[in-house]
C-alpha cells in the first residue's frame, strides 16, 4: 500500500480531476488546513477500470475518505480512510477492505497540493 501524498500525486500525473463541493463556508484550522484542496471527488480512467476517492473538509481536527477501485464493472478493492492531527503531527490512515487496525502513514514532507 502506498501513501496517500503519493497515489494522489500518481493520479494528478495521470490527469486526475477533483471536483469540490464545499458544504460550509467556514475555514479549517490547524494543520489540516494545508490539506483542504483535498476535500471533494477525485477520479481516475484508466482503459476498462476506475478508481474514485472522496474526502470531507477538515474539521473537528480529522478528514474522512473512502476508496474504491472498480474495473470491468466489478469492484476489485476498496477501502475507508482517514487523516488526523495529532500531537505528533498528520497521520494519514488507511483501511483496505474495512482492516483493523488501519495502517497509520504520518506526514514526512508536505508542500502546496502535496
Amino acid at each position: 500500500m502506498r501513501p496517500l501524498l503519493l497515489c494522489l500525486l500518481a493520479a494528478a500525473l495521470a490527469g486526475c480531476r477533483s471536483t469540490v463541493d464545499v458544504v460550509m463556508n467556514t475555514e479549517p484550522r490547524g494543520d489540516l488546513a494545508d490539506l483542504v484542496w483535498l476535500t471533494g471527488s477525485w477520479v481516475t480512467v484508466d482503459g476498462d477500470g476506475s478508481t474514485e476517492e472522496h474526502w470531507t473538509r477538515p474539521r473537528g481536527g480529522t478528514m474522512l475518505g473512502v476508496n474504491r477501485t472498480v474495473i470491468r464493472g466489478r469492484t476489485v478493492a476498496w477501502e475507508y480512510l482517514r487523516i488526523d492531527s495529532t500531537a505528533q503531527g498528520i497521520v494519514y490512515y488507511a483501511s483496505p477492505g474495512g482492516r483493523h487496525p488501519p495502517t497509520p502513514f504520518p506526514l514526512t514532507e508536505s508542500g502546496p497540493r502535496r
